[in-house]
């Protein structure tokens, strides 16, 4: 019996030890009842949305391609995969239903023979299409996945976008998000997809392919994989509840009726700036005899929000600052989250107060002061908020709004680099290179970007040479030769037609009021490019965009490719900017763009100007408007206000006179007075 003993003994310590589980994972060593399971990768249904629209043109092939791989490296065998593909611009198109995926070449070939669209983008469409899909569909046994390939640049009103967001989040799925390009908002791809570790850029297509496997279940044969470490969210939403309050009381004078107004469209504009950051929730206070306007809400609730503002009215009384700011504090402490960072923000002039000024507030909550008016009282609105620096009169109404972004965001700072990088996009690569608004009164060099051609008719194709000035953030060269070519064959393949000699100048709002209409706006004015014949002897189009001072831009000049694809694709890309309404920087802006050192042609062409706004504006437009109408008396003023309040007597000092003054309700008229003007110019 110890003979046995010692032999079991020995044999037992010649036997190989047998791998630790985490060392058998790691060289995919199966233990024996391992060895007898069958390795089967998870149900998945998966749902694949790629945008097509105008702004994905030059990335449109990558999201292709992108999209073969992940299929490529997919488990396509027995019923383990089923996958459904919509494509979209302005409508979804179902490419395929969700159903089991046995044949690869099929989806490829599939995904090979997708056509590049073009058009506008509304995203809440195709994610609603591909849920509707995916609810008919799906198997009760299998996880729902959804990849949205998209750069966040919709044209849907923002109600629509959180109604999505909301449905999304509701439908029990993973969701992935790719946005490959140069240009992506963040703000409205963070609300589909959840979380910023799943949204993927161009360098990061191989992540995004390794962690939708992991997701799925294709590892090692015989073990399930190991699940990819949690990636820190630099972005997590943090709680910020923001108190306003809202000077209201007016005197006898007409100047504070008009300071009054002139904040409510400035504090219109800051929480129009607020939407779409998470986590922030807002209270409207008023100075006469203080009270709540509106209790704390989520900024996500912005009709709400809006509403309430608009409707407070003017009382005729004294303010009292110590007695609204001591109100409001209290509110804070009452209404306001514990976890929460906190803020007070005064609205108005602090000029007319009675009683003290000075309040104790904590050193915990954040305190700003900002008028858009020139009567500021800076020593009052100081003592109010501790510090010079806090106080934004109208000079410094720029400096808030960033002031105002960097406290709305997660204070990480990464995060706050990722988003404030994101704000306010770059320009768009196919164009020149823009001055800033500063130096718009600096002459501008032209280089040979159009020979001046005859304007005497022919039917041969041109033989131009287009040349762009490229952006300091464009691709080298090499990489947007294609591109260049492309627009130039199509451009020099354009046969020239007599008559349709205008130049049409395009002025967008894109200030925190107009938040919900900016889409509409563009959608609006693709509409009308597209009735005309566009080209560098016929019809010219420039555009400029605006917010707040230092957000005017120009996003296409009378000296740019005159080519319609090329205009469409600019205009569709241009990403809404939010801030505070400098209308009178944006027509000095239009006044700069229309002269012949910058493509235009004054006394040749009929010239055309569209401003599309909501009438708020900080400042006094009168002179600046004046001298736009002098030099184009076809002055239009558009407002796309969807039943919001809008400035009549604004928009017709814009326009000059009350019959060229056109809102939702009269949209077509507008487009046959300006039908009326471009009648030899269609297509």
């Amino acid at each position: 019996m110890c003979q046995k003993a010692k032999r079991e003994k020995v044999r037992l310590q010649r036997a190989p030890e047998e791998p630790a589980r985490e060392e058998r994972v790691r060289k995919f060593v199966p233990s024996r009842e391992e060895e007898q399971k069958k390795c089967v990768p998870k149900k998945v249904d998966l749902e694949i949305i790629l945008d097509v629209s105008t702004s994905r043109e030059d990335v449109f092939e990558g999201q292709r391609q992108l999209a073969m791989a992940l299929v490529e490296r997919l488990p396509i065998e027995s019923d383990h995969i089923a996958i459904g593909i919509t494509s979209f611009t302005r409508e979804p198109k179902l490419l395929r239903r969700l159903q089991t995926a046995t044949d690869r070449r099929e989806i490829l070939d599939l995904l090979r023979h997708i056509e590049y669209r073009g058009g506008s983008t509304l995203t809440a469409r195709a994610i609603g299409a591909a849920l509707q899909d995916l609810h008919q569909n799906r198997r009760k046994d299998a996880e729902g996945i959804i990849v949205l390939m998209n750069d966040g640049f919709s044209q849907d009103p923002w109600s629509h976008v959180l109604k999505a967001a909301k449905a999304i989040e509701n439908a029990n799925v993973k969701r992935f998000g790719v946005a490959l390009g140069a240009e992506a908002d963040l703000r409205e791809l963070s609300l589909y997809i959840g979380a910023p570790e799943r949204l993927y850029r161009d360098a990061t297509r191989n992540r995004f392919l390794e962690d939708m496997l992991h997701e799925i279940g294709q590892g090692c044969p015989n073990e399930e994989p190991e699940k990819p470490t949690p990636r820190p969210n630099p972005c997590e939403p943090e709680q910020l509840d923001v108190a306003f309050v809202f000077d209201n009381s007016v005197n006898s004078t007409i100047s504070s009726e008009r300071t009054v107004n002139g904040n409510k469209f400035l504090l219109l504009d800051i929480l129009g700036s607020l939407v779409g950051i998470t986590g922030i929730r807002a209270s409207l206070i008023s100075t006469a005899t203080p009270s709540v306007v509106a209790d704390f809400s989520e900024i996500l609730e912005r009709n709400r929000l809006f509403v309430a503002a608009k409707n407070i009215p003017a009382v005729q009384n004294v303010a009292d600052y110590h007695k609204a700011v001591t109100f409001a504090l209290k509110e804070l402490r009452k209404n306001a989250r514990k976890s929460s960072r906190k803020a007070l923000i005064v609205v108005g002039p602090g000029s007319l107060t009675e009683g003290p000024i000075n309040v104790d507030i904590p050193s915990e909550i954040t305190r700003y002061a900002v008028d858009s008016s020139d009567k500021s009282s800076i020593r009052s609105l100081e003592m109010l908020t501790g510090a010079r620096k806090n106080v934004f009169e109208f000079d410094r109404n720029a400096e808030f709004e960033k002031a105002l972004l960097k406290l709305a965001l997660p204070t990480s700072r990464m995060c706050k680099e990722l988003l404030m990088k994101n704000f306010e996009p770059t320009i768009h690569l196919s164009k020149k290179a823009i001055p800033d608004a500063e130096e718009t009164t600096k002459k501008t060099t032209t280089s040979a970007s159009t020979t001046r051609s005859t304007e005497k008719p022919t039917t041969t194709a041109r033989t131009t040479t287009i040349k762009l000035r490229l952006s300091t953030t464009s691709r080298s060269s090499a990489a947007i030769s294609m591109l260049d070519v492309d627009e130039q064959r199509i451009e020099n393949s354009t046969h020239f037609v007599s008559g349709c000699l205008l130049d049409v100048l395009v002025v967008l709002d894109a200030s925190g009021s107009v938040v919900e209409t900016f889409m509409r706006e563009k959608q609006l004015v693709s509409d009308i490019l597209n009735t005309l014949r566009i080209g560098p002897n016929n019809a010219r189009v420039a555009v400029v965009k605006f917010a707040a001072e230092g957000k005017v831009r120009r996003v296409w000049g009378f000296d740019d490719v005159q080519q319609k694809t090329a205009i469409l694709r600019a205009l569709h890309s241009t990403p809404f900017s939010s801030g505070t309404t400098a209308a009178h920087s944006a027509l000095q802006r239009a006044i700069s763009e229309y002269s012949s050192a910058r493509g235009a042609r004054p006394g040749r062409a009929t010239p055309i100007a569209i401003v599309f706004t909501d009438g708020f504006a900080q400042k006094s437009i009168g002179s600046e408007a004046a001298q736009l109408q002098r030099l184009i008396p076809n002055t239009f003023a558009v407002a796309i206000n969807q039943n919001q309040r809008i400035n009549r007597d604004v928009l017709e000092t814009i326009a000059g006179s009350r019959s060229r003054v056109f809102t939702d309700e009269d949209i077509q008229r507008f487009l046959d007075t300006l039908a009326a003007h471009a009648n030899d110019c269609r297509p």
